[in-house]
């Protein structure tokens, strides 16, 4: 139910204020019908070229089932490949697989944050994540800063790529994916694809296999929100230097 919850929201409201002289806000508050839930989205453009962003989420049923996860994704040039950050690595983690994933800075190649499972599925996600900047070849791109942690992931494919879609086939004794069979398909596009999320649900496993997700890894109240701070940084800039940088100083606006 949630694979497509976010495909045609039907906007209610926006609203356009300056709540301070240097930043305008824009305010959408819309549903999404097909769970019938309410979603609010504020972006708050800075002169800085500061942008924050806050998302907040509540449920319009009591009968929907966990999220897999809540956040947001967004298109980037491809030449936006080369990752760094301040979070848990070097290594993939999740809510309840990251204790072997050491707070520290890293950077890296987006392609290599993939892993090619057997089955393509979900991959390459970093938590607690205090920011990243994707660069290209030229030291230019876009840092994101959590409010104060995300849960993020940089692909240089779409996430159709990876989505698991199951088609009944009476010869084989397991579900495949009718589009994706094997890892060593998933190939790279001029795109990348950045997911920045307040969280996602824990992989589960405890068997190797099989063994679903411990409820305090899931995802099942009725409303979340979480917010993060978006800006173009040139090659000289310092992504830790600016991450560290609060709205209320006046570093960002001179």
């Amino acid at each position: 139910v949630w694979k497509r919850a976010g495909e045609r929201p039907k906007v209610l409201a926006v609203e356009v204020a300056q709540p301070r002289p240097e930043g305008v806000r824009r305010s959408v508050r819309s549903t999404l019908p097909r769970v019938e839930s309410y979603n609010y989205t504020t972006f708050t453009v800075y002169g800085s070229g500061y942008i924050v962003v806050e998302v907040h989420y509540e449920a319009g049923r009591d009968d929907l089932p966990e999220l897999p996860r809540f956040g947001m994704s967004m298109t980037l040039p491809g030449s936006f490949n080369d990752l760094e950050w301040y979070g848990r690595g070097p290594h993939a983690s999740y809510w309840d697989r990251k204790t072997g994933a050491a707070i520290g800075r890293y950077r890296g190649p987006v392609w290599d944050q993939f892993h090619r499972y057997t089955r393509p599925q979900e991959t390459g996600n970093k938590t607690n994540v205090r920011w990243l900047a994707l660069r290209d070849e030229n030291g230019s791109g876009l840092l994101a800063v959590g409010l104060p942690e995300l849960s993020a992931s940089a692909w240089e494919f779409p996430v159709d790529e990876i989505e698991f879609d199951p088609i009944d086939d009476p010869t084989r004794e397991i579900i495949v994916p009718a589009s994706q069979r094997h890892g060593a398909e998933i190939r790279r596009h001029d795109l990348v694809t950045l997911n920045l999320d307040y969280r996602q649900m824990g992989v589960g496993g405890d068997t190797s296999w099989g063994a679903l997700t411990h409820a305090e890894y899931t995802l099942t109240d009725d409303e979340y929100r979480f917010r993060f701070r978006l800006r173009p940084i040139a090659a000289d800039d310092d992504a830790a230097g600016l991450a560290r940088l609060t709205l209320e100083d006046p570093g960002p606006w001179r």
